[in-house]
């Protein structure tokens, strides 16, 4: 009797198995191509950060070179950079404010 019991068993385990495993199945793979799909989205928008990045980089250090000329300037010069910047700034009707490197402070100018 034990044995048909047995029997009996393995054939409802072997029916389950024969119906929930096709679908089980459909779904990894889903699951799988769902992962794929994720980290390829993760790859460009690491890709997309990395470029974000050194473009701000960049930004960065040409700003900092930028500044290092202008504190390396000759103050003569310095007065020449900032008349420039006055003489463009001027063609807007608002008051400008220039700033002095050696003088550390802003200055206000009134356009005319």
């Amino acid at each position: 009797m034990s044995t048909a019991r047995v029997a009996e068993s393995l054939v409802k385990l072997l029916d389950v198995t024969r119906e929930e495993l096709p679908g089980t199945m459909a779904a990894v793979r889903l699951s799988g191509m769902e992962i794929s799909d994720l980290t390829m989205e993760l790859s460009d928008l690491g890709q997309e950060m990395t470029r974000g990045v050194r473009s701000s980089t960049r930004a960065v250090r040409i700003a900092e070179e930028r500044l290092r000329g202008l504190t390396k300037m000759t103050p003569s010069a310095t007065v020449q950079v900032l008349a420039t910047q006055q003489k463009s700034t001027c063609s807007s009707s608002f008051p400008s404010i220039q700033y002095s490197a050696f003088l550390g402070q802003p200055n206000m100018q009134l356009c005319k």
